[in-house]
C-alpha cells in the first residue's frame, strides 16, 4: 500500500511542482479561473463519470454548481437552493414548497420556506422538518399531492431529525435522531396509507451524531457507528460488530453495509453481506496526506469519495474513485479553489 501511495505522491509532485507530503503553504496564490486541476490517476476505461458538485458559502446564500465528467469540469447554469442536509434545483424546490404550503394552509399552519431533509424514493418525495412525523410531508411526484403519516405514538411528535428512509416490501422504514439527546427513533409506515404500523425508541452509541453515521436497510435493520464497532439493531436483536478500525460513517447500498474511516494516509473500509458476514476489509490510499472525507457514494462496486485538504495552496479538494472488486484507485482529479474564496465544496449528486 505504501508503495502505491508513494507512486501517487511522485506523480502529484511532478504535476504540482512541489512535494505533496509536506504541503507547504504559499502566501501568493495565483488568480484562479477554473476549479479544474490535474487528473492524477485515470483508469476509468469504459466506466462513466458523471457528478454535480455543490459549492456554497457558510450561509448557503451563494451556491455554485459544476458538472464533472471524465474530460472536464463545467460551471452549471441551473439555479440550486439548499436545505439543511443537501441541495436541490430551485424549480423543484418551488414545486415542493407550493405543494407543502397548500397542505399546511388547509391545516391552518404558517407557510415554510426551508426544511431539514428531502429524500426521493420510487416516485415519492419525503420532505421533513424537525417536529417529528407531524412535519413529514410525503409528496406524490406525479401529482404533487401531499400526505402526512397518521400515528398514535407520543414520541413521534418529539423534535427530531429524519436522517434515513428505506423502502421495504410493505413499509417505508424511517430512522431519525432525537434533538438534544442520544436517542433515536425507528418507524415503519404502511405503504398503502402511510399509517404508522410499528415504532420503537433506540439508544445508539454517543459517537453516532450525524446523518452519515446512521443507516437503515430494506428490512428495517438499523446501523450506527460506535467506537471500533458497528451497532446493529434488527427487529429482534441488537448486535455489536467489532471493527479493526474506528469508523467515521456507515452506508447501506444494494443489500450490503459499508463502513469507512480515514487516517493520515489511508481510507479503511469494511463490507458486510446481508447476513452480516464480512465480505471484505481493506485500506486504500487517499489522494493526499491529511485529507478529510466530505462525502462518499457507491454504485456498481465503485466507491466515489470527495475529500478536502485545508493546507494545500492550490488543490483543496479531490474526487477519487476506487474499484471495490480489485481495490485499486480508478480515478483521481484534483480541484482548485473556486474564484470566490468564501465558497467551499459541500456535497455532490451522482448519476
Amino acid at each position: 500500500m505504501k508503495k502505491i501511495f508513494l507512486l501517487v505522491a511522485c506523480c502529484m509532485t511532478l504535476l504540482f511542482g512541489m512535494d505533496i507530503l509536506s504541503n507547504p503553504f504559499s502566501k501568493s496564490i495565483p488568480a484562479i479561473k477554473t476549479i479544474q486541476g490535474p487528473v492524477l490517476i485515470d483508469r476509468l476505461n469504459e466506466n462513466d463519470l458523471k457528478m454535480i458538485l455543490f459549492y456554497s458559502d457558510i450561509s448557503s446564500s451563494h451556491i455554485e454548481a459544476y458538472t464533472v465528467d471524465s474530460t472536464q469540469v463545467t460551471p452549471l447554469d441551473t439555479t440550486y437552493t439548499s436545505y439543511t442536509e443537501g441541495f436541490i434545483e430551485n424549480s423543484q424546490n418551488l414545486l415542493l414548497l407550493e405543494a407543502v404550503n397548500n397542505y399546511r394552509a388547509l391545516e391552518g399552519l404558517e407557510p415554510i420556506s426551508y426544511y431539514h431533509n428531502y429524500i426521493e424514493i420510487n416516485g415519492y418525495g419525503f420532505l421533513s422538518l424537525t417536529k417529528g412525523l407531524s412535519t413529514l410531508y410525503i409528496i406524490d411526484l406525479s401529482t404533487y399531492a401531499v400526505t402526512c403519516p397518521t400515528f398514535d405514538s407520543a414520541y413521534a411528535l418529539d423534535e427530531q431529525y429524519i436522517y434515513q428512509i428505506s423502502e421495504g416490501e410493505d413499509c417505508y422504514y424511517i430512522l431519525s435522531a432525537a434533538a438534544n439527546s442520544y436517542k433515536a427513533y425507528w418507524y415503519a409506515l404502511n405503504k398503502n396509507d402511510f399509517s404508522l404500523s410499528d415504532s420503537k425508541q433506540l439508544s445508539p452509541p454517543s459517537k453516532a451524531l450525524y446523518r452519515n453515521q446512521y443507516a437503515i436497510d430494506e428490512t428495517g435493520t438499523s446501523y450506527f457507528i460506535g467506537n471500533h464497532s458497528l451497532l446493529i439493531m434488527t427487529l429482534d436483536e441488537t448486535i455489536n460488530l467489532p471493527l479493526s478500525f474506528n469508523p467515521d460513517s456507515v452506508y447501506f447500498n444494494e443489500g450490503k453495509i459499508y463502513t469507512f474511516s480515514t487516517s493520515e494516509l489511508f481510507l479503511s473500509y469494511a463490507i458486510y453481506d446481508p447476513k452480516l458476514g464480512l465480505e471484505d476489509t481493506r485500506q486504500v490510499n487517499l489522494p493526499n496526506k491529511f485529507v478529510t472525507l466530505i462525502g462518499c457514494h457507491i454504485k456498481d462496486d465503485i466507491l466515489y469519495t470527495l475529500t478536502y485538504d485545508e493546507t494545500h495552496p492550490l488543490y483543496r479538494n479531490y474526487i477519487t474513485l476506487y474499484n471495490l472488486k480489485d481495490h485499486n484507485m480508478m480515478y483521481c482529479l484534483a480541484l482548485k479553489l473556486p474564484k470566490n474564496m468564501t465558497l467551499a465544496l459541500q456535497d455532490a449528486h451522482y448519476d
